[in-house]
């Protein structure tokens, strides 16, 4: 009997193929994929704005500190960014998340890849790729959680598995008002882990679409360590250049 896929990832299939425009300047590419210009525009601070943390991946200080680092050290043991979040990729961000347009997931993702292919082959070992759940009220409003649409699509492409082993315990409100302190102390309580999650001697990369303060990130890691994982890293879309 031959293998059926899911209808999302047949779409997506599908969709790859299909020469589209670039989200930003509407010029012909393959897939709706960011042309040349606005791949380099999207990206260019994160590859070439000057030495970054080789641990959170935030811009350093002009003392070649990490200001996040030194407020909390990391649960979390790297970050792979695509971009800075500020113009044009906070456009991307906002299209996708707030426009509802799911399919810029891909796009999106695409920017992680040769990074992540790096680390891939630095890794020895089981690696899984774990979103970080949504709020019921965003998934209401949006109709899909951005962490997972971009697990998916990193999954297909780099043949690693996704699992939800990550569930929020309780609801809380949106964090982007909040400021650092009060962002870590929203997040102590607000994930578990499912209690079939076998993670013994795993890489976990631990996607989400922004990276602030870590505060997220961190709470998650402590979690999944403590389930036995090898090593976690956060992959994320963008890094916020300065946290709050």
């Amino acid at each position: 009997m031959a293998h059926c896929l899911p209808w999302r990832d047949l779409w997506h299939e599908l969709m790859m193929c299909v020469p589209g425009n670039c989200p930003l300047c509407l010029a012909r590419t393959p897939a709706a994929w960011l042309c040349e210009g606005c791949s380099q525009a999207v990206c260019g601070s994160m590859l070439f704005g000057g030495p970054r943390c080789q641990v959170c991946a935030l811009l350093l200080d002009r003392f070649g500190g990490c200001s996040d680092c030194r407020h909390k050290a990391p649960e979390f043991h790297s970050v792979v960014a695509a971009f800075d979040y500020h113009f044009p990729g906070s456009v991307l961000i906002r299209q996708f998340k707030q426009g509802r347009r799911y399919l810029l997931a891909a796009t999106l993702a695409e920017l992680l890849i040769p990074r992540l292919q790096r680390l891939q082959a630095a890794t020895s070992g089981a690696t899984i790729l774990v979103p970080v759940p949504a709020s019921l009220p965003a998934l209401r409003q949006r109709g899909f959680n951005p962490a997972g649409e971009i697990a998916r699509h990193l999954s297909r492409r780099l043949s690693l598995p996704y699992r939800n082993v990550l569930f929020r315990s309780k609801e809380a409100g949106p964090q982007k008002l909040l400021g650092r302190r009060q962002r870590y102390e929203r997040v102590q309580s607000l994930y578990g882990l499912r209690n079939s999650a076998s993670l013994s001697g795993c890489h976990v990369w631990v996607v989400d679409d922004v990276l602030t303060t870590g505060s997220t990130l961190n709470a998650v890691s402590h979690l999944l360590m403590q389930a036995g994982a090898a090593s976690v890293h956060g992959v994320v879309l963008a890094r916020t250049p300065l946290s709050l």
